[in-house]
C-alpha cells in the first residue's frame, strides 16, 4: 500500500481533526494511508504542535491548507510501497478530504528526470505546468513543457518528464476516473441571489476552526 511521509513537518489540529479517521500517526512523524485507522496518540501529539508547520483553516464545508512556497515543496516526500522516495510531491486528497479527485503538487528537481514510467488503471491525469522548463514523454514521445502547459493523459499510457532547467520543473497533478464527467462546468453552477459583500463577514486566522 502506499503512503504519503511527510517526515518531521507538522499538519496542524484543524485538519487533523476534520480528518481524524483518515490518519495514521507514528511517534516521530505523520504517515498518511489509506487505511481508516486513528489512535489515541493524536492526544498528546497535537498538544505538542505549538506552531505547526502547515498553517490549515476547516469549517463545515470547506478545508484549506497552506503548502508554503513551491520552491520548498522537496520537503515533502512521497514512498510508494517496493519503489524508491519520491522528494517534492505531496498529494492533497487526504489532507482536504477531496471526494472527486486525486490532486498533487509536485517539484522535480533541476535538470532530474523521473526514472520510471507509470499509467493508471481507471484514471486520467491533467498535468498544470507551474514553473520551470521541461520535456513530457507519452508513448515514445517527447514534448517541451513550461509554465501554462496543461496535458491531459489518457489512463492506458506511459509516461514521465524530466526538468531541462536550472530552476527545476514545478506542476500540479490532477487524477479523476476516466469518463465519469457529465455535463458541464456551467450547468452544474448554482447562481445564489445574493450581492457580493466583504464587510461584515467572519475573519478566520490560519489554524482557526471555521463556524455557521
Amino acid at each position: 500500500m502506499s503512503s504519503i511521509s511527510i517526515g518531521t513537518v507538522r499538519i496542524s489540529p484543524v485538519i487533523l481533526q476534520l480528518l481524524s479517521n483518515y490518519l495514521h500517526f507514528t511517534s516521530e512523524s505523520v504517515t498518511l494511508t489509506s487505511k481508516l485507522q486513528f489512535t489515541s496518540q493524536y492526544e498528546n501529539w497535537t498538544e505538542s504542535m505549538s506552531e505547526p508547520l502547515l498553517p490549515s483553516i476547516g469549517g463545515e464545508n470547506f478545508a484549506a491548507v497552506n503548502l508554503g512556497p513551491f520552491a520548498a515543496l522537496d520537503r515533502f516526500t512521497f514512498e510508494p510501497e517496493g519503489k524508491p522516495s519520491l522528494e517534492g510531491k505531496v498529494f492533497l486528497k487526504q489532507v482536504l478530504a477531496l471526494t472527486g479527485a486525486e490532486i498533487s503538487l509536485n517539484k522535480l528537481p533541476p535538470r532530474r528526470s523521473m526514472h520510471f514510467y507509470h499509467k493508471h488503471h481507471h484514471n486520467e491525469e491533467i498535468y498544470i505546468f507551474l514553473g520551470g522548463r521541461g520535456e513530457f514523454q507519452v508513448d515514445n514521445r517527447v514534448f517541451e513543457v513550461s509554465e501554462g502547459t496543461v496535458v491531459r493523459v489518457d489512463c492506458a499510457a506511459e509516461r514521465c518528464m524530466r526538468s531541462t532547467s536550472d530552476e527545476g520543473l514545478y506542476f500540479a497533478t490532477i487524477q479523476v476516473r476516466t469518463g465519469t464527467f457529465e455535463g458541464d462546468t456551467i450547468q452544474d453552477g448554482i447562481g445564489v441571489s445574493e450581492r457580493v459583500r466583504w464587510v461584515g463577514k467572519q475573519w478566520l486566522e490560519w489554524g482557526d476552526v471555521g463556524t455557521s
